[in-house]
């Protein structure tokens, strides 16, 4: 395929003359296709690590979804950030996403589909070409069972060891637990990537750019791109989309937050009201029990004060009868 726009950026260590806080965060998703679509370099390192393959492995990569760098870009036509066609043979989806919108999972899922879905009419489905989705989130998926970089696959449920398909996995970098990398991830580098996209300063660059030639490459990228006044205008646009995009999360978030505590209020509620009958039944079935043992006490108290009222008559005729006999006798 014949590229179409430029990829080459040559290095220039100016940036390194810089200090202080960034001026724009590297997690914009913006400046994050621009860097991948102009760098080629950039491109193949981080493809090689994020895959853990040597970058001389990779013979070919081709962003397949350019975009003209510096102009604007209708917010409803700006989907997938990156999509790579690896050694052609190959789908590498490619996605930076800051905020945690409802449903990214099924929007992820949706663009590793999308490029999966790319066989043309006659063509055999043994054709169908591998499709790897790898997002770089500001957030953690699965909160109850964080990681750093993890990967996805169509598992059997009963045996996870039985795998559907190698031609569909969806991986996920979480740069919110870089503390959370593994020594795997860390040979591939790919939690000095991470540590990149989170920079703060030009000093944090500068520390992982002495100890990984590619970051170095990847800023002085990064550098140059952001100080073309058109990309940085796209880049400023991203940004007040993002604080736009956060609000309303945060909105929604607040909302399904009030939601929940309204449903633990209830179920505590429904819990103690449980509570509250199972106890009034207890006392009820004690009341029976004891009016029960009253009922026996008071039937057994009247059966012997009949006895005793029986007795009594008996003996109150006996003197009668006795008397009776002597005034006879008389």
């Amino acid at each position: 395929m014949e590229k179409s726009y430029n990829n080459k950026i040559p290095y220039n260590d100016g940036w390194k003359e810089l200090s202080g806080k960034l001026p724009v965060e590297l997690t914009n998703d913006y400046l994050f296709r621009a860097l991948l679509q102009a760098d080629e370099d950039t491109l193949r390192a981080l493809v090689a690590d994020l895959l853990h393959i040597k970058k001389s492995d990779i013979e070919e990569i081709e962003v397949t979804n350019p975009i003209i760098l510096g102009e604007t870009i209708d917010d409803k036509e700006f989907h997938l950030d990156v999509n790579a066609y690896l050694n052609n043979s190959r789908n590498v989806n490619l996605e930076m996403q800051v905020v945690r919108q409802e449903g990214w999972i099924e929007r992820s899922l949706l663009y590793a589909c999308r490029s999966f879905d790319a066989l043309s009419h006659g063509e055999d489905y043994m054709d169908a070409e591998g499709i790897i989705q790898i997002s770089f989130t500001d957030f953690t998926l699965f909160e109850e069972a964080p990681e750093f970089y993890s990967t996805f696959k169509v598992i059997n449920q009963k045996n996870p060891e039985l795998v559907y398909t190698e031609k569909f996995k969806i991986s996920n970098v979480n740069l919110k637990r870089i503390d959370l990398a593994t020594d795997e991830d860390k040979a591939y580098h790919i939690d000095a990537w991470a540590r990149m996209f989170k920079a703060k300063s030009w000093e944090d660059l500068k520390m992982e750019a002495t100890k990984n030639p590619e970051i170095d490459k990847a800023v002085s990228s990064i550098w140059q791109l952001s100080d073309d006044e058109k990309i940085k205008e796209q880049i400023r646009r991203r940004v007040a989309n993002e604080h736009m995009y956060q609000r309303t999360w945060d909105k929604w978030a607040e909302k399904v937050e009030a939601a929940e505590a309204e449903a633990n209020i209830a179920k505590a509620e429904a819990k103690t009201a449980k509570a509250e009958a199972k106890t009034a039944k207890a006392e009820a079935k004690t009341a029976k029990a004891e009016a029960k043992t009253a009922k026996a006490e008071a039937n057994e108290y009247r059966m012997k004060n009949d006895s005793l009222i029986e007795q009594h008559e008996a003996d109150q005729r006996r003197i009668e009868e006795l008397e009776k006999r002597l005034k006879e006798k008389e």
